[in-house]
């Protein structure tokens, strides 16, 4: 992506207020859970009749949590050597 778009960053939300396009899709740049969920199984009917209603529980959740534990695997060598950080 381009790196010099501060707008790019959709999760922050006092950046991107001040763009033109702010509130363009919705009210205040914010899509969320239950709403993005509804969104999702309008676009995928299928995926939500797949997986008990719910694109996002069904098929996004699942895709994430995986990415978490192989992110965690990668630095498990290294987490594993940080003494008291978390504590």
């Amino acid at each position: 992506g381009d790196t010099t778009n501060r707008f790019a960053h959709l999760t922050n939300h006092c950046i991107a207020a001040n763009h033109a396009d702010f509130g363009k899709f919705e009210e205040t740049n914010e899509l969320f859970y239950s709403a993005f969920d509804a969104e999702l199984n309008e676009r995928f009917p299928e995926l939500a009749v797949q997986h008990g209603g719910s694109v996002l529980r069904g098929v996004v959740e699942p895709q994430i949590k995986r990415h978490v534990v192989q992110t965690f695997l990668a630095a498990r060598e290294q987490l594993e050597h940080i003494s008291d950080y978390y504590f």
